[in-house]
Parts: C-alpha cells; structure tokens; sequence
C-alpha cells in the first residue's frame, strides 16, 4: 500500500439532504494509516457550491446528449482543528438549494497536501438546475446512509423539470 501522506482525513456531513437557511453541520476525522485518531490536526475547510450549467447537443448523426460544465462558487471558508478523539465539526447555512462540497485540505510532516471531500444537496424554493445526464435517470438523494426501522426516509428526487411532472 502507498499513502499519499502520513494520515487521512475523512469528511462526512450530518445528514446528505439539507435545507436552505437551515445549519449543514459537516463532521471530521484524522486518522493514521492504522485508523487510529489524530488529536490536534488543524483542517482547513472549504465549501463550494457547484453549479450546473446542462445543455442538449446534437451531433451529426441527429442524436442529442447533454453536455454540462460546472462552476465552484464559494461559500464559506475556515479552519478546525481535531479534538483528543480526532473529530472536529464545522458548520455553515446554506442561502440557496443545490449541489455543496465540503472540502478539507491539510498537510503532513513533509509538506505533502491531504484533501478530502464530501457532497451534500440542498432543497428549497424554486427551480435548482442538477447535472442532467444521458442515462435519462433521476438520482435520488437519500439523507443518511441507513435508517432504522420506524424512521421516515429523507429522499430528493434531483428532477430535471421546472414544473410539476410525473415520472
């Protein structure tokens, strides 16, 4: 096994299914090549909003694919650092819906750049443009990882419609 540094830093948000205007609260961890936690390990954290720019194209022979470009605007920006268990939280409100990455960047003892990322999805008013594909499927989002039995299940449905459709 080659590591990229001496350690690894995991990203995961409190839930994937967000709200605008409601707290994203995004959880950290530091460990070392055997998983063992990394207390006071300073995280530098980034979150951008990605948005999709999606359109149809034909090509010669008259079949239409999507084509997307996506733009990184930021949102926020800070630092954290890890507790005596190596977990450290960062939280920020998102002010629209779509697409966030939560990034996290440090370094090890050499110098050498750690990066981790996680994505999170947020719902609101108004029409959100997700990256269309030409698998002509519609992901859907589930909030958590696993619910237990009795919970209610979170799912966006990231549609591709500006109105109201039927699927």
């Amino acid at each position: 096994t080659v590591h990229k540094g001496d350690f690894y830093i995991g990203v995961q948000p409190d839930s994937y299914v967000g709200r605008v205007g409601q707290e994203t609260v995004a959880n950290f961890i530091a460990v070392d090549w055997e998983g063992s936690p990394l207390p006071n390990q300073t995280i530098a954290v980034e979150v951008v909003e990605r948005r999709w720019f999606s359109v149809q194209e034909q090509d010669d022979s008259g079949r239409t694919t999507w084509s997307y470009d996506v733009e990184e605007i930021p949102l926020t920006e800070g630092t954290v650092t890890t507790d005596a268990n190596g977990r450290a939280t960062f939280t920020f409100v998102p002010p629209n819906g779509g697409v966030f990455k939560i990034r996290a960047v440090s370094t090890d003892a050499n110098s050498r750049p750690i990066i981790s990322a996680a994505t999170t999805w947020v719902v609101g008013d108004g029409y959100i443009s997700w990256r269309q594909q030409n698998s002509n499927r519609i992901d859907l989002v589930v909030g958590s990882p696993s619910y237990a039995v009795g919970e209610t299940a979170e799912i966006l449905i990231t549609s591709p419609f500006q109105s109201e459709s039927q699927a």
